[in-house]
């Protein structure tokens, strides 16, 4: 009857929400692993330089390379530490009160996120090809900003590991033919291929195929995050030789252009 219905839908909610809270208390946990990982190793390098130059001024045999070696090592990993926090901050956060979603052209945000990595891409010899038109999105400008500089910082850095004739990045957008709204952008580059198991984990925080110290693997989860609180998707695919991010971001609605 109705009231064994609705016991029984009520039992299956609270089935659903105890699963999900087990689900965010594992992904919780993980991130958590994550931080204090990366955190250590900085913190490692801090403490065991501040014991180098105590042991040095116990002996009285300190000189000035010792003092210049141990602050810079200090300072290298207080930098270190700051770009996670800075980047955790990005990761989580949500936009300013007041702020507000506008209009932003995207040729425009690719002009200032070019001029960010010249001197990468000039040294690398990496071509970059864009058409976008004079397309806009719906957004938060400095936020579509970043969105970029994370997707194409982390294509730069793909292209660097790899010694080949032609680096490739190529920018485009058109209106999605598959979701009426929304824009289409595809940034993709002939660097090394995304193997299948990395796919899953790619878009995840601290996630990262470098060597230990040579990346905090944050830079596409928050580009991901970012995507999101736009309401959109970022996608991992595949176009031959190319490695392309898919993403869906809300066009402007008539009134909003300007």
């Amino acid at each position: 009857d109705t009231t064994d219905m609705a016991r029984v839908l009520q039992q299956k909610r609270e089935a659903e929400l105890s699963l999900l809270q087990s689900l965010r208390s594992v992904e919780l946990n993980d991130l958590a692993g994550q931080i204090a990982h990366e955190m250590c190793n900085p913190l490692a390098v801090i403490v065991s330089s501040c014991q180098f130059l105590k042991l040095k001024l116990s002996k009285g045999k300190m000189e000035h390379k010792d003092w210049q070696d141990s602050l810079d090592k200090i300072q290298s990993s207080t930098g270190r530490m700051n770009e996670v926090i800075e980047d955790m901050r990005m990761l989580t956060g949500r936009n300013e009160p007041g702020t507000q979603a506008e209009s932003v052209e995207l040729a425009a945000v690719l002009s200032e996120v070019y001029d960010l990595f010249m001197d990468d891409i000039m040294r690398e010899n990496i071509s970059i090809h864009s058409d976008v038109g004079r397309l806009k999105v719906l957004g938060v400008y400095i936020q579509v900003k970043q969105m970029f500089v994370q997707i194409i910082r982390n294509a730069i850095e793909a292209l660097k590991s790899v010694e080949q004739k032609e680096k490739v990045i190529e920018i485009t957008a058109t209106n999605s033919s598959e979701k009426i709204g929304y824009v289409l952008l595809r940034i993709k580059n002939n660097g090394p291929k995304i193997d299948p198991p990395e796919k899953e984990k790619i878009l995840k925080p601290f996630f990262t195929t470098k060597e230990v110290g040579l990346g905090v693997g944050l830079g596409l989860s928050i580009a991901e995050s970012l995507v999101r609180s736009f309401r959109g998707e970022l996608k991992v695919a595949e176009e031959g030789p190319w490695t392309c991010f898919d993403i869906l971001l809300l066009a402007p609605e008539e009134g909003e252009e300007d």
